[in-house]
């Protein structure tokens, strides 16, 4: 957590990727914008998952903070900014943490969007990713 986020509470950024819901800390987005012509590498494929069998929703650009520069990947619909309590936030497990193969991945948090269900969502450390930097 940063100072960002406050002693209470933790804002984050939820996206899909793979048909999936994942989220960064806020503090970690840089921008998000139309993709346009800009080349950036998907995040499901990033993080290893399959290809969606059907359309995905809409994509966005999302721009991360990197210590190498700017981390910029196609996430799609919904994206949206939520802050949650920091007893939402649990930290993995040291045995889950070091079997784990999908990359980057840091806590998982339990949180529900406006009038759906709520859901485990996995929370990312977008230092994790090396591929896709540039100033995109």
């Amino acid at each position: 957590m940063n100072a960002a986020s406050g002693p209470t509470g933790i804002d984050l950024v939820f996206f899909a990727a793979g048909g999936r819901i994942f989220a960064v800390e806020s503090a970690k987005v840089r921008s998000l914008g139309e993709v346009g012509n800009v080349i950036a590498p998907v995040m499901a494929d990033l993080l290893g998952l399959p290809a969606r069998a059907d359309p995905a929703p809409r994509e966005w650009l999302l721009r991360l903070v990197h210590a190498h520069g700017t981390l910029a990947v196609r996430v799609n619909e919904p994206v949206v900014q939520d802050r949650l309590p920091v007893s939402a936030l649990h930290p993995l497990p040291p045995l889950l943490e070091a079997r784990l193969t999908l990359p980057g991945v840091r806590a998982l948090v339990r949180w529900r969007e406006s009038a759906g269900d709520a859901m485990l969502v996995v929370v990312l450390d977008p230092a994790c990713f090396a591929d896709g930097l540039g100033s995109a």
